[in-house]
């Protein structure tokens, strides 16, 4: 999220919103709150009408935006979705409420999945590495089994921003703006 807060500050953007999905995560709070704290201490400015929790899906990212949309004052000019699945829900409201991404809005995702190297336009993305991250899993658990590991394990992955076409002149590059992302 803080990373995804630097990328909007950089780009000059100065009023922000966050596209939520309404469940019990520390991943998804972590996100959240590290994009909101980053982006505060940027001086971005964060409406509370701009902070929209809805369900984890490309329905609730639809429904997100139309209730942006509805609430009457100015769209954010730049929109941090935390989940790809939301984005690109929240791409298609945009899209039909004829808000072009991005012109009038940027938008960025979370975890890369595939379906965002085609979606209208390509969204740009935290970068999740769930493959890693399931293998090292997979890893400790056998660790665990054969009793290998004494204390609590903590592994370290690394996310990175990947840049596409929903943030401007960014297109197709992958940022040098690195976070991490801790699995313990």
């Amino acid at each position: 999220g803080e990373k995804v807060a630097e990328l909007f500050a950089s780009r000059g953007h100065r009023q922000v919103g966050v596209i939520v999905p309404d469940v019990s995560s520390s991943a998804i709070r972590l996100r959240m709150e590290g994009f909101l704290n980053k982006g505060r201490e940027l001086g971005m400015e964060i409406q509370e009408q701009h902070l929209v929790f809805e369900d984890f899906s490309e329905r609730g990212g639809y429904q997100a935006v139309q209730r942006l949309l509805a609430h009457g004052s100015a769209l954010p000019t730049a929109l941090f979705s935390a989940s790809d699945q939301m984005a690109v829900g929240a791409l298609m409201a945009l899209n039909e409420a004829g808000k072009a991404v991005p012109q009038d809005v940027e938008i960025v995702g979370h975890d890369d999945d595939e379906i965002t190297q085609y979606t209208v336009p390509t969204l740009t993305t935290v970068h999740l590495p769930v493959e890693q991250m399931a293998d090292a899993c997979f890893h400790l658990l056998a660790g665990m089994m054969q009793h290998r590991y004494q204390q609590s394990v903590s592994k370290v992955f690394e996310t990175h921003l990947v840049i596409r076409r929903s943030c401007g002149d960014f297109q197709g590059r992958t940022s040098s703006l690195n976070a991490d992302s801790d699995v313990t």
